[in-house]
């Protein structure tokens, strides 16, 4: 221990006195679970290798592991508490410090907690944006980067000594899988805007649930004058010009689109709503 330029005091009683120091660095085991709300028990342990416990005894002194005067509060861990007890590990007495660290969450949850939960409600409002606006599919891909941004991030500050995995990574993965699912349906939705009933007639069970849709969104928005779904079109008689019926069957595919947003928008809502109210109700818990 110490380094050679740490002399030995002798006093004239032949009192001999030594003070080395030395910097160690230790890790301990991580539980990621709360993160970045978690807390952690470091254990720092001393003992004798080349000596056995009837030569040397490694035992604590009377004041413990004491904060230095010099010691400097960290920027991302709050030292909550020291602890001290002797145990006996391998046959060896060994002196065992457990260090209580809290993390200071505040940063992740201004720059990380909060960024997330706001931008997973933009994978509702992808479906809110019209198909014939053109910026759809961009707007879910813009979303959708935006999550494997913060995915990265959220990683490169897991230790690389946790075997277990942060709900907060769970719930950002879940996000990130949502946000993909929202690109896959509104590239399929700019597919589908373009089909023609001529050619892809769209079955009596998605007539059905167009309809259905299409007067639920009607009845919540308070709209007397319902627009004609495909079905009742259908019952329709049909105009002599042959052009002027495509045009009336050519409106059923957008219809179903429609629907589609509809309820895609409601859906992905209220998913994304439990899943952040379950998480921060969990995390409240702890």
């Amino acid at each position: 221990m110490g380094s050679k330029f740490m002399f030995i005091v002798v006093e004239n009683t032949g009192l001999c006195t030594w003070k080395p120091y030395q910097i160690l660095e230790s890790t301990c085991q991580a539980d990621m679970t709360n993160y970045p709300y978690d807390t952690q028990n470091c254990d720092l342990m001393f003992s004798t290798w080349s000596s056995t416990t009837a030569q040397v005894q490694t035992i604590i002194g009377t004041s413990g592991m004491q904060r230095h005067e010099n010691f400097v509060e960290n920027s991302e861990w709050k030292l909550e508490g020291i602890s001290q007890r002797n145990e006996t590990i391998n046959g060896q007495l060994t002196a065992v410090f457990t260090l209580t660290l809290k993390r200071n969450h505040a940063f992740v949850v201004f720059y990380v907690t909060v960024p997330v939960i706001l931008l997973s409600l933009l994978n509702a409002l992808t479906f809110a944006l019209p198909v014939s606006a053109g910026e759809k599919s961009g707007f879910a891909i813009t979303v959708f980067l935006s999550f494997v941004i913060y995915v990265i991030v959220t990683f490169q500050k897991m230790p690389d000594s946790s075997d277990t995995i942060s709900l907060f990574a769970v719930y950002l993965l879940i996000m990130t899988g949502l946000s993909n699912l929202t690109v896959i349906i509104s590239v399929l939705e700019i597919r589908m805007i373009e089909l023609k009933t001529n050619n892809k007639p769209l079955p009596q069970c998605t007539i059905s649930f167009t309809k259905w849709i299409l007067n639920s969104q009607h009845n919540m928005l308070c709209i007397k004058d319902g627009t004609d779904t495909s079905q009742n079109k259908a019952n329709k008689v049909k105009p002599e010009n042959d052009d002027d019926s495509d045009v009336e069957e050519d409106t059923a595919w957008p219809e179903f689109v429609s629907a589609l947003d509809f309820t895609c928008f409601w859906v992905f809502f209220l998913v994304t709503v439990l899943l952040a109210v379950c998480y921060m109700s969990y995390i409240a818990t702890q």
